[in-house]
């Protein structure tokens, strides 16, 4: 028989109501009158109904746990997938629009005008706009560098200072404020290596 605290000596799980009863047998002699072996004998059945019923209670929060980490998980992909679908929606049109513009382009059916595939990409960025994502600088854009915004496109450029103007040669991409792509910069005239 091991002791309350289990054979490894950790601390077991063992209701006061058991531990009493465990106390009281080990106090007593081997032997029991007639009378308490009847009252010893539902103790005990009492006890093991009980951790019988904190086992099925166990077993059902373990339940219930699972079955909650499931749904979150479900409506996790649902509003991901929920998503995609704004941003395919918002970007649906022109995309489809420039693909069909550029296909007799590379069969070599027709020509495509420039204005053509330049309005195609403004009306991409106008539904990635109405989803959520920026632009961060306009090619030509003489800006305050930031580091965080910014990613320097040649030596020069990485030895401006922070707050110190650059050009914007390739922009880059907030998705909901947060960037996602840096803006290309270089430095402006003059201002590589000036003191801050």
């Amino acid at each position: 028989m091991t002791d309350e605290r289990g054979e490894s000596g950790a601390p077991g799980d063992v209701p006061r109501r058991q531990r009493g009863l465990l106390r009281r047998c080990r106090n007593r002699s081997r032997t029991a009158s007639g009378e308490d072996v009847p009252r010893l004998r539902r103790e005990l059945r009492e006890a093991r109904l009980e951790l019988a019923e904190r086992g099925r209670t166990a077993e059902r929060t373990r339940a219930d746990l699972e079955r909650a980490r499931d749904t979150d998980g479900r409506d996790a992909r649902q509003r991901s997938r929920a998503g995609v679908e704004r941003l395919v929606a918002a970007i649906g049109v022109p995309l489809a629009q420039f693909m069909t513009q550029a296909h007799p382009h590379r069969a070599g059916t027709a020509r495509v005008q420039v204005g053509d595939m330049l309005d195609a990409g403004a009306r991409l960025v106008r539904g990635l706009r109405e989803a959520g994502v920026d632009v961060v600088g306009e090619p030509g854009a003489v800006e305050p560098y930031d580091p965080a915004r910014h990613d320097p496109l040649s030596a020069a450029a990485r030895r401006v200072p922070a707050g110190r103007p650059v050009v914007v040669r390739v922009p880059g991409l907030l998705y909901e404020g947060r960037v996602v792509r840096k803006a290309g910069v270089e430095a402006a005239d003059g201002t590589a290596g000036e003191a801050g």
